[in-house]
């Protein structure tokens, strides 16, 4: 953690901090270190609660969620999935919120799959099966028929 007190002192204005944590993070992940991906991607969620920005606090939620999951700790995906959904579910109407809404729970649903709970991943994805066109990639969507 020294080296992100370092890279804190060296940025001039604190917006970037983010864009360059999740460069950090994004390395991170590249190297397989999963610990230091997730430990980085809870610093940018505290740092972007902080600001009372929520979309971009929602945001950086929904990276730690899928850092987790990849990490192998889906106590944590699925908390901070929801935390985002939740964020996400209170913002106005706009095609990125109810894109970004409509991953997280598929990614909610694939992990009570993973976890034993496929009876509530069966109700989740039918609650959300109007959204399913608004999810942002192609694999959501593939993720919302795999789980279902």
């Amino acid at each position: 953690m020294e080296a992100l007190k370092r890279l804190r002192h060296r940025l001039q204005r604190p917006v970037h901090l983010p864009v360059q944590l999740d460069l950090v993070v994004k390395g991170a992940e590249d190297a397989g270190d999963w610990p230091v991906a997730e430990g980085l991607a809870q610093e940018t969620v505290d740092m972007m609660a902080k600001t009372g920005n929520r979309p971009m606090e929602a945001a950086a939620r929904f990276r730690l969620a899928t850092v987790a999951d990849l990490a192998g700790d889906p106590e944590t995906a699925r908390k901070e999935f929801e935390s985002a959904a939740g964020i996400f579910a209170s913002l106005p109407p706009d095609p990125t919120v109810e894109s970004y809404r409509a991953d997280a729970q598929i990614h909610l649903a694939d992990l009570e799959v993973q976890t034993g709970h496929p009876h509530r991943a069966l109700a989740r994805l039918l609650r959300i099966q109007g959204m399913v066109g608004k999810a942002s990639e192609g694999g959501s969507v593939t993720g919302y028929f795999r789980a279902l």
